[in-house]
């Protein structure tokens, strides 16, 4: 990581809001909320993010709850848990990570061409044919 770490919310700490911030933060307390950045967020190992996440970079080594957006790339480290979605032109996961989670890899925001998103695919016909 380049950057300089301009914040760092420590194990033990308990943060609910909204954070923005340009450079990088580094969470390993729990964080409930919403982000928006063009750094980068380092969730340690620690680290519980239970927030919609709009950043730069996103690097897991602990646990991200919610849905979230990187602009440039997404770590998920051997010790990162992910449940929600990921949505980001790369994405790296590490071997022993958990995910459970939808994976956007590619330019955020565009369509596979011919591929319907689960949300607005028709229902599944039955299987009985009535």
């Amino acid at each position: 990581m380049s950057e300089s770490l301009q914040a760092f919310l420590d194990q033990g700490t308990f943060f609910e809001g909204k954070l923005s911030f340009q450079s990088a933060i580094r969470i390993d307390g729990h964080f409930r909320g919403e982000a928006q950045a063009d750094g980068t967020l380092v969730v340690g190992e620690g680290g519980l993010v239970e927030a919609d996440l709009s950043v730069a970079v996103l690097i897991v080594h602990g646990t991200v709850i919610g849905d979230a957006v990187a602009k440039e790339r997404v770590h998920v480290a051997a010790t990162g848990r992910v449940a929600g979605s990921l949505a980001s032109p790369r994405v790296r996961i590490d071997e022993g990570a958990q995910i459970e989670a939808r994976v956007q890899m590619g330019e955020v925001g565009a369509k596979l061409p011919g591929v319907v998103p689960a949300d607005d695919a028709p229902p599944a016909a039955d299987a009985s044919g009535e």
